[in-house]
This record gives C-alpha cells, sequence and structure tokens, in this order.
C-alpha cells in the first residue's frame, strides 16, 4: 500500500508540473529568478568604481564579462563603433519582436514580461534598435511605466545590453536622472548610450558629455566628442586642443571632428592669454593632420594653413622672450611634433603642387621652418637630456620612441639598450 501510495504521489507530482508549465504560461515566469539579480548591478559596480584612472576601469571587466557569446579581445566599445562607422543591415523581424516586447513592459511593467525584454536585450547588436527609439521618442514618451522601467534598466541590469537600451529610455522619461546617466557613461563601452541619453534629455548636453569624455581615453571619448553641439563653449573648445585630440585607440581616427568642433583658429586667436597647453597640443595635431590625414581632408579644415603660421609666429615669439621654454621642452611630444611637421615641410618643397598642395607661399613655410629650427637645432643638448629620461620610463611605447630620437640627433644609447634588454623577462637570451 505504502509503494503504492508514493508512485501515486510521484505520478501526481509529475502531471502538476507539466500542467504548470504547459498552461500555467507567464505565472510560472514569477517562479523564476529574474536575470538581473544574479550578478552586482553595472551602475552599482560603475559607482565603486568611477575615481579610478580611465586606463584601469576601462581595462578592468564589467561584471558580464564572462556572459558574452563573442570571446574576442577587443577594446570596449570597439564593436559599437564599428558598426556606427561601417553601418548595419535592418532587422524588421527582430525590430519587431524588440517592439512588441517592449510595448508590453512599458503598458504594464510585468514581471514576466520584463524578464522576455531583458532576455532579448542580452546580445551585442543593439544599434538596430536605436533608429527606432529615437524616430518614435514622441510615442514613447506617453506610456505610462516609461520611468520605472528606464530606472530599472539603468540600476539593476547586470548585463551591458540592457543598460545601454536603459540609458536611452532614461533620456526620453520624464525625469532623467542626468548625473546617473554620467556614471553610467563613465565607461568606454557604455559611453556612446549616454551620450545620446543626454542629447535626448537635455536642450544643452555639452556639460554632461565633457564629463564623460574628460573622464575617458578611449572609443567612449571619440564617440562622446561626435555627439557635441555644433558650437561647444570655449572651456571644452580649449580642451580638445589641449588634451580632447588623445586617445588610447588611434589619434587620428577623431582628429578631423577634433578640428571641427574645437574651431581652432577662432578658439587659439580668441584667446586674451596664450595657454602654453593648447600651443602644445595643436603642435601634435598638426604632426597627426599632416602625416596621416589625405591633403583632399586638410583642405576642407578651415584656417588649417593660417593657424600653423599664427602658432609659429607665436612660439618664434615665445622663444625670443625665453618665455615657457621650459614648459615647451617638457616631453619628447614636443620634439616629435615639431620634427615631424619639418620634416613633412622640407620633404614637398619640390615636389608639384609643393606642400602636398597646401596653400602656403615658400616664404610662410621659411618662417615655420625657422621656428623649428628654433625650437629644436639651437638647443640640442636640452632636448638630449629630455630624450635621456624618456629612456629610463617603463613604457616600451615612450621607450621606442626615445630610441628613434636619440638615434636623430647622434645619441650612444647601445649600453642602455643592451641593459634593457639584459632585465627584460621576455628576452628568450
Amino acid at each position: 500500500t505504502l509503494m503504492l501510495l508514493m508512485g501515486l504521489s510521484f505520478i501526481a507530482g509529475f502531471v502538476l508540473t507539466y500542467f504548470l508549465l504547459r498552461w500555467g504560461g507567464g505565472n510560472f515566469e514569477l517562479l523564476r529568478r529574474p536575470p538581473w539579480t544574479q550578478r552586482i548591478s553595472i551602475f552599482e559596480w560603475l559607482s565603486q568604481n568611477k575615481d579610478l584612472e580611465s586606463e584601469i576601469r576601462t581595462k578592468t571587466s564589467l561584471p558580464d564579462e564572462n556572459q558574452l557569446k563573442s570571446k574576442m579581445s577587443l577594446a570596449p566599445g570597439t564593436l559599437d563603433s564599428l558598426q556606427l562607422r561601417d553601418g548595419f543591415e535592418e532587422n524588421k523581424i527582430a525590430l519587431n519582436r524588440f517592439n512588441e516586447t517592449l510595448l508590453k513592459v512599458l503598458e504594464k511593467f510585468r514581471n514576466k514580461d520584463k524578464i522576455l525584454l531583458y532576455e532579448l536585450l542580452c546580445t551585442e547588436c543593439l544599434l538596430i534598435y536605436l533608429p527606432y527609439l529615437v524616430d518614435q521618442q514622441e510615442d514613447l514618451r506617453k506610456y505610462k511605466f516609461l520611468q520605472q522601467t528606464a530606472d530599472w534598466l539603468c540600476y539593476k541590469s547586470s548585463d551591458r545590453g540592457p543598460i545601454k537600451i536603459g540609458l536611452i529610455l532614461q533620456g526620453l522619461s520624464p525625469q532623467p536622472h542626468i548625473q546617473n546617466i554620467i556614471t553610467l557613461g563613465c565607461h568606454d563601452e557604455t559611453a556612446y548610450w549616454a551620450g545620446i541619453a543626454l542629447r535626448l534629455a537635455e536642450t544643452d548636453s555639452d556639460q554632461g558629455l565633457f564629463q564623460i569624455m574628460s573622464s575617458l581615453q578611449g572609443w567612449g571619448r571619440i564617440q562622446c566628442i561626435r555627439l557635441l553641439s555644433e558650437n561647444p563653449n570655449t572651456e571644452i573648445k580649449k580642451w580638445l586642443l589641449a588634451e580632447g585630440y588623445k586617445n588610447n585607440i588611434l589619434f587620428a581616427e577623431s582628429i578631423l571632428d577634433i578640428w571641427h568642433f574645437s574651431k581652432p583658429l577662432e578658439t587659439f586667436n580668441s584667446q586674451s592669454e596664450i595657454d602654453i597647453n593648447v600651443c602644445l597640443g595643436l603642435l601634435e595635431i598638426y604632426q597627426v593632420m599632416l602625416t596621416q590625414i589625405h591633403p583632399l581632408q586638410l583642405a576642407q579644415c578651415h584656417g588649417f594653413e593660417e593657424l600653423l603660421i599664427v602658432l609659429t609666429n607665436e612660439l618664434s615669439r615665445m622663444q625670443s622672450k625665453n618665455k615657457f621654454s621650459k614648459d615647451m621642452m617638457k616631453n619628447l611630444s614636443t620634439y616629435n611634433s615639431c620634427r615631424a611637421i619639418q620634416m613633412v615641410l622640407n620633404e614637398s618643397f619640390m615636389d608639384v603642387p609643393p606642400f602636398n598642395g597646401l596653400d602656403f607661399t615658400v616664404s610662410e613655410v621659411k618662417n615655420i621652418l625657422k621656428c623649428f629650427v628654433e625650437i629644436i637645432d639651437n638647443d640640442i643638448s636640452t632636448w638630449k637630456a629630455v630624450i635621456d629620461k624618456e629612456l629610463f620610463k617603463d613604457s616600451m611605447e615612450n621607450y621606442a620612441e626615445a630610441c628613434s630620437a636619440a638615434n636623430e640627433l647622434g645619441m650612444d644609447i647601445w649600453p642602455l639598450h643592451q641593459q634593457r634588454l639584459v632585465n627584460d623577462p621576455r628576452n628568450p637570451l
């Protein structure tokens, strides 16, 4: 009898479970543990790590790193940036499914619908949804649970996909939390989406974008620069020229955007007092543009030739008064910039047309070259000391650049190079 009862209980339990799964529908979803509760939320993680240096913060894996299907090791924000540059195919089936799932959450905010939406967004290809969200923003703003949906995705999500869509909804919400959007944007993976959210939420989004891009050095900085208004304030323009052009991806990736948004000729001429950091930044910007940007693109850069003339005249004046000379010679990048510009102009003197087609006269180029002779060639001993200091830095990139400059100046670096090889644990000899 006991065995019979146990058998009947097992069968009854099995049948009950089957019917719950078969006909319980969404009600059974309530028994599942929501996927966003299984790890620390990205918002909490970013809040805890916001004071870390950009290099450390963006190289530290987000909490969902192990869940990604793609195992390629890419810089944060790379996939989105490549899709933005190269374009992406419209997927109407995926878009319709996203639309239906999202609207159910915005209308009723039920747990079963939230789970379905969250799981749908756990993908690395979310840009296909962005045009729809922007185009339908007026209709989306009318939904009852827009704010709750935006807050839930932004603050509870432990996966990057839901965070990105949550940021867009936060930008559309009736009470967007601007500072929290900025916090979520302080990672190269999420910065672009936070930037779009700021544009949707505010008529003046430049200050928020400035906070994000000044805290980053990778794709996030590059993409947020592209989201600036046509005429940012003077503080942002000067920052773009002194620091903003630098990134750990490729300077040339954003250099034309820097020129466009900073209005460099106008910004430089409007200074009441010359900022040496802007001068040094402009030298490096010119180095990148002359060596990595096509001359036809340079022709579209307003004031390109005029600013180089004005800049070198100002640097010559500083040199003659011995003003800022120590600041000008504080790092290797200034030497490399001056030398690179000097070489490009010297080598293109006899070309047809000369100077890669740039609108310079011979006398103007001679004055520019004279400035670089004053900066570099008239004080070789000082530059040798700067280069010698760079040779002892740990960074291999710094060391390679310093070796190149040292060879150019005829410095004997072989003993140091030999010692570095001996102490390098990667050396197989």
